[in-house]
């Protein structure tokens, strides 16, 4: 258990780090950034429960609450341009929040439990000091999440794409659509997410509701 205090000594140390080494080396800072994430929503979280705990590599959530018991996975990308599939026409926030293995695993053992209550997609800029924050639950990454079919990373099978603008999801949906009909780039927890951010965005509510 942490305080907010010890949350901020966290990530300005992150974030002094990050302005120091990413322009010599980009790789060493990405597991900084998952990092960065995990403490932001930690701090989020400690005003209300105090006993919010930093699991990050531990066990198979980042966070866990007690009473009530909540399990809290946290997810962090920064602005990113898909060359991929939108040849780099715009850009756009990812997040894996289910891998093959990790599908298989749960398919398979249906008496297991969730892997988490909640995830938290952390949304950077390249400054890495003004989060957005979107909280989905295990129902809506998971369970009514379309499996992506077709992909470079075969392993991927759910994932959480918000675009910057509505501009760019509009250039994503006109390049979808040359695309083979077996391809779901856009999905649709993508669209809900275009057309209603609000039900996603800041809404710490639903987790601190409980």
């Amino acid at each position: 258990m942490v305080t907010t205090d010890e949350c901020q000594i966290v990530i300005d140390a992150i974030l002094d780090f990050k302005e120091k080494v990413y322009p010599v080396d980009k790789r060493a800072s990405k597991e900084l950034m998952f990092l960065l994430g995990e403490y932001y929503v930690l701090q989020k979280l400690c005003p209300t429960y105090p006993n919010a705990e930093h699991k990050g590599g531990q066990v198979h959530c980042d966070i866990i609450i007690e009473n009530p018991h909540i399990e809290i996975e946290v997810k962090t990308s920064t602005l990113k341009n898909d060359k991929r599939i939108f040849k780099g026409e715009i850009s756009i926030w990812g997040w894996t929040v289910e891998t093959e293995k990790q599908q298989n695993k749960r398919i398979s053992d249906k008496e297991s439990k969730p892997r988490f209550n909640y995830v938290v997609c952390v949304a950077l800029d390249q400054t890495w000091r003004f989060p957005k924050y979107y909280v989905f639950s295990w129902k809506e990454a998971i369970i009514n999440n379309n499996d992506v079919i077709k992909r470079a990373h075969a392993n991927i099978k759910k994932r959480i794409h918000i675009f910057q603008n509505p501009a760019d999801y509009k250039v994503a949906q006109d390049i979808t659509k040359n695309l083979d009909n077996k391809s779901n780039e856009i999905t649709e927890l993508d669209e809900k997410i275009s057309k209603d951010e609000l039900h996603y965005l800041e809404r710490w509510d639903r987790i601190l509701g409980n």
